[in-house]
């Protein structure tokens, strides 16, 4: 009982941010990953307009990647309040 409620809380905050990071930068891998296995999606889109000189989708693109790496940094940052309550004070 006591492991689970003072350890686990304040062990979990690092795994949260190492997830939290991960999935970011697994968009931006989408790239590489949507070329090599010829999948449809937001990285061949990218590619296209990059490939025909396309800024409209170019910039499109990398301001929804950006937009979705910051809401995953704010999802975690609101885990944590709910993981460890003494962050709540600061």
């Amino acid at each position: 009982m006591v492991v689970a409620r003072n350890v686990l809380r304040n062990a979990l905050i690092t795994p949260l941010t190492v997830l939290g990071l991960r999935l970011g930068y697994a968009m931006g891998g989408a790239v590489v990953i949507e070329m090599i296995f010829n999948i449809q999606g937001m990285g061949q889109l990218i590619f296209q307009g990059i490939t025909r000189n396309d800024i409209n989708i170019v910039q499109g693109v990398s301001i929804t990647v950006a937009l979705a790496f910051i809401i995953i940094n704010i999802v975690v940052d609101m885990l944590y309040v709910l993981v460890n309550p003494r962050i709540r004070s600061v």
